[in-house]
């Protein structure tokens, strides 16, 4: 995709990455535990950790739900530790009494404690140590490994888990709660994307990795294979050098699946709008993509889950600012209630770390009546919830003497609808910005569609020329000297019109 044509979380050994998974729901059992045991368990845990362990999977005759409640319990009582995580020297021995009477571990911590917890329930557990691609990766592997989990064997097959990224995050020096089980109960192939062991055959894949084809391939969630995703042949590596036509595809099993991607700098400074532009055709989702100057960024793959609705774990602040203000308003028009209101509000507190003014979620998955209030609050708003999860994630940059597209929208943008398209092409397209007064083409080919239009600010439409190619149309476009965007609008029935995407006027 040219200017002019669209052509076809780890530092050291602790490691922490974001993850969104699909509605989890944790064990019960987890809030059931005597009251006696519960305060034991953090003052003497040798002793009272078989207790724990026994009364966790009492009655159970499965091995799964009994790994599942032991990871659970962990993700509830266990934060990570950000006194190690902000301070190197101070790693201490992860043994599992150390973590439970500190109630806060690094991965290392995790993996012993959740290794321990399987031996009294009588589940066989290894620890597994290795490289990983969470937080503070930079696309190569250190001398010493960085990470550690864990892999239970049921039934003769080994599953891996990774408790620690189960458990949450830490943004800046905050630890998040925000349980999940992406990273529970998975295989072999799906964990070597994002996590190298040590020793190859914990790998548990028929096809062992190497190091430079860890280090080479892009970073991969499990949820990637399940929902029915996988790498096409102009696949993404880890690092990419990219020119203005580059592109790299994606192949779908089910062509229901909602895909979307965004750039973001690697240093920090926010999100790269306008730079990524996404096309499918049938089950091919091909990504296009560029950079505005010689940085390093990061294009993220996500699948929208609009069945599932996430609660926001992280507002930055003029985000929750005004996220709280249209509470407060809706409140005054009572349209909520000031109890629900306050429910919102009081969901969130603002980090303690001077250098970081972010606004972190109090998750409490039991308590359900919160939850429900938060998001019939957060649905109100223009913020609303998040419906997606990542999915792929790679780096791009320049390639030598490219210095990048500048300044300006490399590519239009999209409404929210488009991302339902399934069968368009832009064979001919301006990029994301039109001068007034210049004249552009636009040729589009779509078996979806019965035909195309344009208009500026809605406020008139003119028809895309069908042409003698099938399912091509085309349009010849002077743009006005009056006006802020460009819209484009497709219709299926030739009757409506929608628009689907837009390009700025300048």
């Amino acid at each position: 995709m040219n200017r002019k044509k669209l052509l076809t979380v780890c530092i050291s050994v602790w490691c922490i990455t974001i993850t969104l998974s699909a509605a989890p729901m944790m064990d019960s059992r987890v809030r059931k535990v005597p009251v006696d045991i519960t305060e034991r368990i953090f003052i003497d845990p040798e002793e009272t950790l078989p207790k724990l362990v026994s009364c966790l999977t009492a009655g159970m005759k499965e091995t799964r739900p009994k790994v599942k409640v032991l990871h659970d319990w962990i993700c509830d009582n266990i934060a990570y530790d950000t006194d190690i995580f902000n301070d190197y020297t101070l790693v201490p021995r992860q043994s599992y009494i150390e973590v439970l009477k500190k109630r806060a571990a690094i991965c290392a911590g995790y993996a012993n404690l959740f290794a321990a917890m399987c031996y009294y329930a009588k589940i066989e557990c290894i620890t597994i140590s290795g490289w990983s691609k969470g937080f503070g990766y930079r696309g190569y592997l250190k001398d010493e490994s960085d990470h550690a989990w864990n892999a239970v064997k049921i039934n003769g097959k080994w599953s891996l888990i990774d408790v620690t990224w189960d458990a949450g995050f830490v943004d800046y020096s905050n630890y998040v709660k925000s349980y999940s089980t992406q990273w529970f109960m998975k295989s072999g192939g799906q964990f070597i994307y994002s996590h190298l062991p040590k020793e190859d055959d914990k790998q548990f894949i028929s096809k062992i990795k190497t190091k430079e084809e860890f280090i080479d391939e892009p970073y991969i969630e499990p949820v990637f294979f399940e929902h029915g995703l996988a790498l096409g042949e102009r696949m993404p590596h880890y690092t990419n050098e990219v020119t203005d036509d580059t592109s790299f595809e994606l192949k779908l099993s089910d062509t229901a699946v909602r895909l979307d991607s965004t750039l973001r700098r690697k240093d920090g400074s926010g999100a790269v709008h306008d730079a990524v532009w996404n096309e499918r055709n049938g089950n091919k989702f091909t990504i296009y993509c560029d950079v505005p100057d010689r940085g390093r960024c990061e294009v993220n793959v996500y699948v929208y889950n609009p069945g599932f609705k996430f609660i926001p774990h992280v507002l930055p602040d003029d985000s929750f600012r005004r996220i709280a203000a249209e509470v407060r308003d809706l409140a005054k028009t009572q349209k909520i209630a000031e109890e629900d209101a306050k429910v919102l509000l009081d969901s969130y507190y603002q980090s303690p770390d001077l250098e970081c003014s972010n606004w972190y979620y109090k998750e409490d998955l039991f308590d359900k009546a919160r939850i429900n209030t938060v998001k019939k609050v957060l649905a109100m708003t223009d913020y609303g919830l998040e419906d997606s999860e990542r999915v792929l994630s790679f780096d791009i940059e320049a390639e030598e003497g490219y210095a990048g597209y500048g300044e300006g929208w490399r590519f239009p943008k999209v409404y929210i609808e488009f991302s339902n398209i399934k069968n368009l092409h832009l064979i001919e397209s301006p990029t994301g910005s039109v001068n007034k007064g210049s004249t552009v083409k636009v040729v589009v080919e779509s078996r979806e569609f019965s035909g195309f239009a344009w208009g500026v600010d809605h406020d008139y439409i003119t028809k895309f020329a069908k042409t003698d190619v099938k399912n091509v149309y085309e349009a010849e476009i002077v743009v006005p000297e009056e006006g802020k965007v460009l819209n484009i609008y497709g219709t299926r029935d030739g009757k409506k019109y929608f628009s689907y995407w837009y390009y700025q006027i300048e």
